[in-house]
Formats: structure tokens, sequence, C-alpha cells
């Protein structure tokens, strides 16, 4: 059993935004700690470490490790129904999760909206070790410098090149006709 109440949808919302960029569906881990993922694109190009610690939450109700099976684009999109004043109950039910928003009002009750998940089975894909990968490059950068590159990119083409020379980095896309470059 896990169930969890957040207070900031944000955190969650953002998080699973981004994540949900990259995987369409993965495998969450309940723990004592918190909420982990480690997984692999379906190409095994981008590897996902991923940690909310349950000290975000205001509440968080746990008995035993979990694994949640989840549709991530589905989930992102239930979560952005969530106003930013909503506190965000989460819990696991079986085969299914259910996400409950509660909005303050100005009666003593609270307006309560509840969206059903069903969790997926998911084929458990070989996950590289992350201690084992050995990266040639390190890059440190303005996250919405990077941000706006990959915006100025996807003007472009659906990928990007990056390339990592001493003290040089660039961000580039091409297309048959246009190309652009950060």
């Amino acid at each position: 059993m896990f169930s969890a109440v957040l207070d900031d949808v944000s955190v969650l919302r953002d998080s699973i935004a981004t994540i949900a960029e990259l995987l369409d569906e993965t495998e969450l881990r309940v723990t004592e700690q918190g909420i982990e993922l480690i997984a692999a694109d379906r190409a095994v190009v981008v590897v996902l470490d991923f940690f909310l610690s349950k000290h975000v939450f205001s509440e968080y109700h746990f008995e035993q490790e979990e694994r949640i099976g989840m549709n991530l684009v589905n989930f992102f999109q239930v979560l952005r129904r969530a106003n930013a004043s909503d506190q965000v109950h989460i819990q696991l039910d079986g085969k299914k999760l259910n996400v409950t928003f509660a909005t303050k009002t100005d009666s003593v009750t609270p307006l309560i909206r509840s969206f059903v998940l069903p969790l997926i089975d998911i084929s458990k894909e070989e996950t590289p070790p992350l201690g084992q990968l050995r990266f040639p490059a390190k890059i440190t950068m303005n996250a919405d410098l990077l941000a706006s590159g990959i915006d100025d990119a996807e003007l472009i083409a659906d990928s990007v090149i990056l390339t990592v020379r001493k003290d040089k980095f660039v961000l580039r896309s091409e297309s048959d006709t246009s190309s652009t470059q950060l």
C-alpha cells in the first residue's frame, strides 16, 4: 500500500513532463526514501536516473516497495489538470493509481476531482548500470540557454547533434533545406 499527498503539484508535474518527453512508459519504484526511476529509452540512447524524495510530499505512507508500471504521457495529462493551489493525493490501489485533486473553495468542503489510471506491465529492458557508464566529456551550462537551443533546433528537425570539443560545445540541427547551430 502506498499513498502520498503533495501540496505543490509543480514539483511532480514538471518532473513527469520532462521524463515523458523521453519515455512514454516506464516503471517507477516506490521505496521508503521516495520515488525512483532508472530507465532507458527504447533505443537505449538516453538513460534516466530520477529520484523524488519522500520529503517533497506533505504525507508519504509506505508499507513495502512497489513497482508501478505506467504510461507517463497519460499521467502528465492528468497532472496538467491540477491547479497550482490544489492538494494532490496519490494512492496505489491494486492495478490502479488513484489521483485526486482537492481544490479549496469558499465553502468548508473542498472541490474533489478524481482520476483513475491503469497500471501496465512493463517489460524490463536492460538498463546499463549507471556506475559503468563512462563519459568522455562534461559540460556545465545555463539550463535556459540549453532549452532555448533545443527550441531553435525543433524548428528545423526532430533531432539534435551535440558536439563536444576542448573548450567548445555545439548544438546543431539539420534538415534537407535548413539548419541551426548554438
